[in-house]
């Protein structure tokens, strides 16, 4: 299918066309590779920012069908990638506070290292202790504590990453002690 766009009414009319069109396929598609909803949602709207950033290209798309399952694929690709990454960030950052104590020379079980992680959280600011518990305990995908909280996902990142680091520097101080 090849896109001629009416310059009169513009690329948003055609590309809201194309997402009226697309859009439950497309999410099906994502959500074969993702298997969450709401991030097969997320990378359907992402693909489609992106197509809307370079909307001049779209006419020379011979077709468009392709182009958007192959964008979409491509983009849960990416999404599985970073979510492996994060993960194994903060699976990385537990075994390293367990490390710290250790060469501190002391033996801690499993639970007191808890035990500790946990008045570290209590400890937090209450959107960092709840964007934390959200994420560590409950799991949460970043949009959805963005959408529960009422925050922005860069800010839900931000008061993850501030917790990540308060928690250390509590860490850090109790070994001190």
């Amino acid at each position: 299918m090849h896109i001629a766009i009416d310059r009169i009414n513009g690329y948003e009319k055609v590309l809201t066309e194309i997402y009226q069109q697309y859009r439950t396929e497309l999410f099906a598609h994502a959500l074969q590779f993702v298997k969450c909803k709401m991030d097969s949602e997320e990378i359907v709207q992402d693909v489609f920012i992106k197509i809307w950033w370079r909307k001049e290209r779209i006419e020379m798309l011979e077709d468009i069908s392709s182009y958007l399952f192959v964008a979409v694929k491509n983009q849960s690709i990416n999404y599985l990638a970073k979510k492996t990454n994060d993960r194994s960030k903060l699976s990385r950052y537990r075994e390293d506070m367990i490390t710290l104590y250790n060469r501190d020379g002391g033996t801690y079980s499993l639970n007191e290292y808890e035990a500790i992680i946990g008045q570290a959280v209590d400890q937090l600011p209450p959107q960092q202790k709840a964007v934390y518990r959200m994420v560590r305990e409950g799991q949460w995908k970043r949009k959805q504590i963005a959408i529960e909280l009422k925050l922005s996902p860069i800010t839900v990142k931000s008061h993850m990453a501030k917790a990540l680091k308060n928690v250390r520097k509590y860490l850090l101080k109790r070994m001190a002690a």
